[in-house]
């Protein structure tokens, strides 16, 4: 009975343990944060990923491989609408990063921060992420669960190794070395998912400028759609880091990433149900894109309540130990 429903539920398992695998990345920046710098740079250290947070949804979360189907419609070849795809996300995330560079100064004041200078780190993060999170795409636009799983818990693994050399050679006592090697884990994960993975990665170079029309309307769309989410999720941390003191937007933040645990059942759902249903959008008889969602959401939570009874009775011992 066990390995049939591992055999049925192949996809939705294996997505649930990318996303826990990319969660645990999270967690594991913010944890060692936690123990390794001060209270006060550690509130320093949650505006700055709030901030991050908001940049990424503009250059990077704008545009989505596995929804631009739905924009493009079947009407272009998959290599044509990733190479529009790629030129975009290098426009977008350049774009912001100059923002944040010529707004540094203001930024800081409105959220808090003591020194802009931190921030010329995000166009770092930008870079990083859109390179890691590329490999990402193209593994869920292909629906490979299995692959998606091994890339992020490479990217876990690396992290955590890069963790443990800083920490033996120099030590983790500033913020800035914390998100180098955040940095540095998504992209040495991006080049070697880049070349393990190749074969599935299908690149068309040229510029179809109906194509590229058509995703920036879709890219406002996805922006605007985000930004909703994100000031729930995000805009508190800022609100705090003006108000209060960094260290109870420290204590306050590692309480508000033990309750994002909650969105690994959104992700995983995102990730395989909403690809899967495309391919039947055309079907007269939706029993079946019911089945799916009804089936893969179920499961989902069965997977998840152990996990979440773990994550409540640790957060509080967390929490009070900040």
């Amino acid at each position: 009975m066990v390995p049939s429903f591992v055999k049925k539920n192949s996809d939705n398992l294996f997505s649930f343990g990318a996303t826990s695998s990319r969660a645990l990345s999270r967690f594991l920046l913010v944890f060692v944060a936690s123990i390794v710098l001060s209270k006060y740079d550690f509130g320093i250290f949650n505006i700055f990923i709030s901030i991050y947070f908001f940049a990424r949804l503009f250059s990077e979360n704008s545009l989505n491989l596995p929804f631009i189907k739905f924009a493009s419609d079947g009407d272009f070849r998959p290599g044509v609408v990733t190479y529009q795809a790629i030129v975009l996300k290098v426009v977008y995330m350049a774009a912001v990063s100059l923002g944040i560079l010529l707004f540094a100064g203001h930024i800081a004041r409105l959220t808090g921060m003591p020194d802009g200078r931190l921030l010329l780190l995000m166009p770092l993060m930008l870079l990083a992420l859109t390179s890691y999170t590329f490999v990402v795409q193209v593994l869920t636009y292909r629906l490979n669960m299995r692959l998606l799983m091994f890339y992020e818990l490479l990217h876990c693994f690396l992290y955590a190794v890069l963790l443990g050399i800083a920490y033996l050679v120099n030590g983790l006592e500033t913020i800035s070395i914390l998100i180098i090697l955040s940095a540095a884990a998504m992209f040495l994960a991006f080049l070697v998912g880049a070349a393990v993975f190749r074969r599935l990665i299908t690149i068309t170079p040229g510029i179809d400028w109906p194509l590229l029309r058509r995703l920036v309307e879709y890219s406002k769309f996805t922006v605007l759609s985000g930004i909703s989410s994100l000031v729930i999720l995000k805009a508190d941390v800022l609100m705090l880091g003006f108000f209060r003191s960094p260290r109870e937007v420290g204590v306050y933040g590692m309480a508000l990433f033990a309750n994002e645990v909650m969105n690994m059942v959104i992700d995983s759902v995102l990730r395989v149900c909403l690809p899967q249903a495309s391919a039947l959008t055309h079907v007269s008889d939706k029993t079946e894109i019911k089945a799916l969602f009804r089936h893969s959401v179920k499961n989902m939570y069965i997977g998840i309540v152990p996990l979440i009874a773990v994550i409540a009775l640790a957060a509080p011992a967390v929490i009070h130990y900040v």
